[in-house]
């Protein structure tokens, strides 16, 4: 078995690779052997913010195993009484994920399946829930880690002032503001060059004519692990294609929001692209 890799979330360095949303961590230290592509493995989080939990939402799939502490109340019956007495144990389970649920207020990720091993309060081959939260160490094993996944996990960032990095947070936000504007320029006065909704930019991109990508975070929270995944390929097939990706937070991306979240500034004009799409 592959010994845990021990790393700590943090959300300043993230990137998007073709299954899902991978965060860039800063890594903690090693243990044991590394992940191998296309190979089982093990790896320890620790969150650090509660955006690294929506972080782990889009990096968790179903199938995969969580090992984790929790809390359960069980049940004590002191001697001949039938009186039951409840107290709250600490244990640790591991399960295998069925499904999970994201609460963004709360931060917290819950994460069900089926217990793998027994203990003397859970049995094997039941039905358990755990809640992945900020500053909770866990295991998530894999079956397989893909290579765009490790490649991430491998990309340890440089070290950087945080006079530095705030510089780039805001000429970042500056850049993204500036062709959110042209955008919406675009729809008033050209809109043979800009379209908005998910079917209008999936049909441009066939095209080739995505200049510009322009994406809310808040596509990437659907519960759907398919509907996140059909956004990150668009994302990356728009990369490789040559064109630019602009994502925006929920204050950024206002405006873009009621336009379902997903809009492109194009290369080339084209006329009636709803009509096509319909």
């Amino acid at each position: 078995m592959i010994s845990p890799l021990t790393i700590r979330l943090n959300n300043n360095h993230i990137s998007r690779g073709f299954s899902g949303i991978i965060v860039i961590v800063k890594f903690m230290k090693f243990s044991g052997e590394k992940l191998i592509p296309h190979k089982p493995g093990t790896i320890t989080i620790i969150p650090e913010k509660p955006r690294d939990i929506w972080l782990l939402f889009n990096l968790i799939v179903n199938g995969d195993i969580i090992f984790s502490s929790t809390t359960r109340k069980i049940q004590n019956s002191p001697d001949s009484s039938r009186m039951k007495n409840n107290s709250r144990i600490k244990l640790e389970l591991e399960i295998r994920i069925l499904s999970m649920e994201y609460e963004k207020d709360c931060s917290i990720l819950r994460v069900r399946g089926k217990t793998i091993k027994s203990n003397e309060h859970v049995k094997s081959g039941v039905f358990q829930t755990l809640e992945l939260e900020t500053k909770k160490k866990f295991n998530l094993t894999k079956k397989i880690w893909d290579e765009e996944t490790i490649r991430v996990l491998k990309d340890e960032p440089g070290q950087k002032k945080e006079s530095e990095h705030d510089f780039g947070s805001r000429k970042r936000v500056e850049l993204n503001m500036n062709l959110l504007e042209k955008f919406m320029n675009m729809v008033a006065t050209n809109s043979d060059r800009a379209c908005y909704g998910t079917q209008s930019v999936e049909y441009a991109h066939e095209l080739m004519a995505i200049d510009t990508l322009l994406i809310t975070e808040k596509v990437f929270e659907n519960n759907d692990f398919k509907v996140r995944k059909k956004y990150c390929e668009l994302k990356k097939s728009v990369i490789e294609a040559g064109g630019k990706v602009l994502q925006f937070n929920d204050v950024e991306g206002d405006k873009l929001a009621p336009m379902t979240g997903v809009a492109a500034i194009l290369r080339f004009p084209i006329p009636n692209l709803d009509d096509l799409v319909l």
